[in-house]
């Protein structure tokens, strides 16, 4: 079986053609709480891939049903989103739940007691902005690939859980694709409203094709994902892993895997870009900004000093739109991100 055969996307005008069977998913379960609750490791049969292994928790119904897959700690540090993965089992009751939950709370283990701020993958990159990936490429490439093509390749949809790195200060937001597909940009929207938040990125429909976020993988594909974003500091707070583990159980509920229905927040304001905010020189960092914040463009957002205390530059706002996150550095040098924006391209 070949890659387009199962996975079907397309980066550009190219088209990976591999054997699948170079990226069988192996699991091992070593223990078993409960009924219907199982405890394992999930590893890939890859050259690239050989060696690295991730926990994985398997939750399954008394009853048929959909299948959702959660993944947390792409971003190692992002401990949050880790611990809601992690005790999510806890929550559910399997005489409750139509069909199946698998969850990889720490996919990035080869980072884990490193304490980098960026997920180094083998050549550089980030996995997070890897997707859909290739089998034949690179460490981050194949991983990407893996996850999503293979384990999550029957899932109805996939949550990706993230929030606050160890400098990262972060507002609650989702991050979703927009396809262009009426019924498929509604199931969509339909998931990102079952977390409580006011922001909703999703991504303007030129994002499709280009490698980034699971969510455009799969989008790409006819499938649903989205990525949840909240928590800071690599830090665990409680209200945000409540917010996470929300989220995941209004989706269940959404699918019909549990019983009750999902309250939709009061408003979601869906806007499809984000870019970074840039410092424009190097030096000490004051930020007159933080996460959540409307701020129009060209705003005077924060100064760049020297070590004198004398203004080297002003940071503008580089759109019009919402601050998604905010980093702690004290000092940053020319270029470097402090700090990301989501607005749109659609409205003036």
């Amino acid at each position: 079986m070949k890659l387009l055969d199962v996975c079907g996307i397309a980066i550009g005008n190219t088209q990976c053609q591999v054997i699948w069977s170079l990226l069988a998913v192996i699991t091992d379960f070593t223990a078993s709480p409960r009924e219907g609750l199982r405890f394992g490791t999930i590893g890939f049969d890859h050259p690239v891939l050989r060696g690295h292994t991730c926990p994985l928790i398997e939750i399954g119904g008394l009853r048929p049903g959909p299948h959702l897959c959660i993944m947390a700690g792409v971003h190692i540090n992002e401990a949050s989103s880790i611990q809601a993965a992690t005790v999510l089992a806890n929550l559910i009751e399997t005489d409750h739940l139509r069909g199946s939950i698998s969850i990889i709370p720490a996919v990035s283990t080869h980072n884990l007691y490193k304490y980098t701020l960026v997920t180094p993958p083998s050549e550089g990159r980030d996995l997070h902005w890897s997707y859909p990936g290739a089998p034949n490429g690179s460490f981050n490439d194949a991983l990407a690939y893996s996850l999503v093509c293979e384990w999550a390749e029957n899932a109805n949809v996939l949550l990706d859980l993230h929030g606050g790195d160890m400098d990262e200060q972060m507002t609650r937001y989702v991050v979703v694709q927009h396809t262009g597909d009426e019924a498929l940009d509604k199931r969509i929207m339909d998931v990102a409203a079952c977390f409580e938040t006011e922001l909703v990125v999703a991504l303007a429909h030129e994002s499709m094709g280009k490698p980034g976020r699971c969510c455009t993988a799969l989008g790409s594909i006819g499938k649903v994902g989205l990525v949840a974003e909240a928590g800071d500091f690599g830090m665990t707070d409680q209200a945000s892993v409540k917010w996470h583990q929300n989220g995941i159980l209004a989706v269940a509920r959404l699918l019909g895997m549990l019983d009750g229905e999902s309250k939709r927040p009061a408003r979601q304001i869906s806007l499809d870009s984000y870019e970074w905010i840039e410092a424009p020189a190097s030096g000490i960092i004051e930020k007159d900004f933080a996460p959540g914040d409307w701020v129009e463009a060209g705003m005077n957002i924060g100064t760049v000093r020297d070590f004198y205390g004398r203004k080297k530059a002003d940071i503008k706002a580089p759109q019009s739109g919402y601050i998604m996150m905010r980093k702690s550095s004290h000092v940053a040098r020319e270029g470097y991100w402090i700090g990301s924006i989501a607005f749109s391209k659609s409205r003036p």
